[in-house]
């Protein structure tokens, strides 16, 4: 052992020697101590003694024999974990990565789902008309069509109001407003043909196009029946009056039970349930046996729910998908409904509802129909700069001029799309 003077200290330090240090180390690894756990050796003592022990032959021998003691003070546990899990990361030699321009799939089918537009009108003292419908929603609906080109385009039902035709109190200024709201409604789905030629166009009737059925029904039975001359195609009807045959687009009646399949994972209805305070499509999630689209509350929302099933012996799940696109319809209390009230002049006062103006955007697997993508195009109604400013697929949609509200609405009476 040799000794020598510690910087600032007084005293000589005594440092260990190799052997020392060697038996020191044989200490720690009995006591399984790490090395790198040791703060401190406080009173370290080296004892050496010897031994006298017969051999075999019972002669005497001499045995040297060394001892090692040493007060320890070690890291505590949390020091430990600290540098066991908060060490910096070790590097990592990252490689150049080449970036790849991914061409459209052609496996991958585009569908836009157009909700509630529920079009319609007051007409006041003056002759005026105002709408039910956002104008700017639906504007900006027919400038995402003509961009996307999708395959499929599903209207899924309520897209003519028919306040007059209900069963609730009506308002005196909704009087005489189903030739305009008609005429509207062609033209914005001649607009909707003419931006998306090659698009497969499918309308399912919704709660207020059964209005008229019912209205007729049981209001005017003698013209239930009433056929144009030389057709057998009934007149007093949604598809009849809005011309859809010319425009190439199918027309699925029979409200609530009408169902549109995409594929056979995926299914639209309009629906018959509209919660306001919580999720309307969190419970189809559950119960039903494929993905559904559906209309009707006016709410965006979209839910998940993965069911586990078995096949043949072997576990699997099954992802059930359940959305809502909002409304393509006045969301500041020009519709017609529980909140909704008007002053003196008949006119709406207004009240914002929990609806939300959007509409859907779906991509199906040609192969398997499987959902790729079920995305909510938000419009942002209120957006205090651009109102209504809508942002889908790497570009900014804003409203051009609103829609002219005329008399007799033509397709060159809209704005050219």
């Amino acid at each position: 052992m040799s000794a020598e003077m510690a910087p600032g200290a007084e005293q000589p330090v005594a440092q260990p020697d190799q052997a020392v240090l060697l038996r020191l180390s044989a200490l720690l690894a009995q006591s399984n101590i790490l090395p790198e756990d040791v703060e401190q050796i406080e009173g370290l003592q080296v004892s050496n003694w010897e031994v006298v022990t017969k051999n075999n032959e019972g002669e005497a021998e001499v045995t040297q024999l060394h001892g090692t003691r040493a007060r320890l003070k070690t890291k505590s546990a949390q020091k430990r974990r600290l540098a066991d899990y908060l060490s910096q990361a070790d590097p990592v030699l990252i490689p150049p990565v080449e970036l790849n321009t991914v061409e459209e799939d052609a496996e991958i089918e585009r569908i836009m789902v157009v909700p509630d537009i529920q079009a319609g009108f007051r007409r006041y003292a003056d002759g005026t008309l105002e709408p039910t419908h956002s104008e700017e929603s639906v504007d900006i609906m027919l400038q995402l069509i003509r961009d996307t080109q999708p395959d499929r385009i599903v209207l899924n039902g309520d897209n003519l109001d028919f306040p007059t035709l209900g069963r609730h109190e009506q308002e005196h200024f909704f009087q005489n407003t189903l030739k305009p709201s008609i005429n509207y409604v062609h033209g914005v789905l001649a607009l909707m043909r003419s931006a998306a030629p090659n698009a497969a166009i499918v309308y399912l009737a919704g709660n207020h196009e059964q209005r008229l059925e019912k209205y007729i029904a049981q209001k005017a039975p003698e013209l239930y029946d009433l056929v144009q001359a030389g057709s057998d195609e009934r007149m007093l009807t949604v598809p009849f009056l809005l011309n859809l045959k010319k425009l190439g687009i199918e027309y699925r009646s029979g409200y609530p039970a009408n169902e549109y399949y995409l594929s056979d994972k995926l299914k639209i209805i309009h629906g018959t349930k509209a919660k306001s305070n919580t999720s309307t499509v969190a419970g189809l999630a559950r119960t039903e046996s494929e993905s559904v689209i559906q209309g009707h509350s006016h709410r965006a929302e979209i839910a998940a729910y993965t069911r586990k099933r078995s096949r043949f012996g072997k576990v699997i799940g099954d992802m059930i998908m359940a959305a809502s696109f909002g409304t393509l319809a006045s969301i500041v209390g020009r519709v017609p409904s529980y909140g909704s009230a008007v002053d003196n002049e008949g006119r709406p006062v207004t009240n914002i509802e929990n609806w939300q103006n959007a509409m859907g955007y779906v991509e199906l697997c040609r192969a398997t129909g499987d959902v790729a993508l079920m995305q909510t195009i938000h419009i942002r109604t209120f957006d205090e700069q651009r109102p209504f400013a809508t942002r889908f697929n790497g570009k900014t949609y804003l409203p051009r001029r609103k829609f002219v509200a005329a008399e007799s609405y033509q397709p060159a009476a809209l704005p050219a799309a």
